[in-house]
């Protein structure tokens, strides 16, 4: 294996924690790893597996300005490529054509990984899952699960893996305002990320325990919120794989956008396992 996936370098506090690359992690005594194939896919075929995937998101059209479109999803040279580019013609304030898929099936406990380059846009690149809308006493609440959010012209991310774990909480009643509360950390990379594939992966050990990895090594563990549930993350959630635009980003320009070498983020695989119990 090449050096530039055997070395992290971390930012803020150092741990002791072996960095020895696996991927997946090595799994608990008694117990192996085993492939979820509704929620693998390794991008090699022609045409996106639509069993497995939607090729736009089901319950959100996109952020302004950059719109989900069908067109923006394609295979090949054995990776899923994601486009934003321009939306011709324009409709209303969305003037990208972004894009995005989604898993059919919901992910649960279990490691999730991916390997991707990011484009060179001021749009974002992100391997994350969300959840339905979730009914709890006194209200509704909605989690987000993201292993890499990542901007590959922005400065303050083009060199990160960052991920958080985020819950919105709203409580009933009419002029209700939703409350949200995030846990985040990132680590440096050995090159930036539209530079270079990297595999970004997440051990969701339980409701609680949110182990992360960068090119099979580890990197950091998160513990969600509790302040709207005891066990926050135990709701099954939808796998996501987006290059997406933000209003708080400078709009990419139409030379980048019709710059295939820029406009466009690469996805070599998806893998996902869950924990089996090893025959006596």
């Amino acid at each position: 294996m090449h050096m530039l996936y055997r070395f992290v370098f971390l930012t803020a506090v150092a741990f002791a924690t072996p960095t020895v690359a696996q991927s997946p992690p090595l799994a608990p005594d008694g117990y192996r790893w085993e492939r979820i194939e509704a929620l693998s896919d390794e991008f090699d075929a022609a045409e996106l597996d639509r069993t497995k995937w939607n090729d736009h998101n089901p319950n959100w059209i996109g952020r302004v300005p950059g719109k989900f479109m069908h067109s923006s999803v394609s295979l090949k040279d054995g990776n899923l490529q994601i486009q934003c580019k321009p939306l011709v013609p324009a409709d209303g304030k969305f003037t990208i054509a972004s894009g995005t898929i989604q898993a059919k099936q919901k992910a649960l406990y279990g490691y999730y990984e991916c390997r991707m380059k990011a484009s060179q846009l001021s749009a974002s690149s992100n391997f994350w899952f969300v959840s339905d809308q979730i009914d709890l006493p006194g209200g509704t609440m909605k989690q987000e699960l993201i292993v890499q959010f990542t901007i590959g012209k922005s400065k303050q991310h083009r060199d990160y893996m960052k991920s958080n774990a985020m819950v919105s909480f709203k409580k009933r009643g009419a002029g209700a305002k939703p409350e949200k509360a995030k846990v985040t950390d990132r680590v440096k990379l050995s090159s930036s990320v539209s530079e270079s594939f990297h595999t970004y992966g997440c051990w969701w050990i339980d409701a609680n325990t949110l182990k992360f990895y960068i090119d099979g090594n580890y990197a950091y563990t998160l513990h969600p919120s509790t302040q709207f549930d005891d066990k926050t993350f135990r709701h099954p959630l939808s796998m996501t794989l987006v290059c997406e635009t933000f209003d708080w980003q400078p709009i990419p320009t139409t030379d980048e956008l019709t710059d295939k070498s820029k406009n466009t983020t690469l996805f070599d695989y998806v893998r996902s396992y869950k924990l089996a119990k090893v025959a006596d």
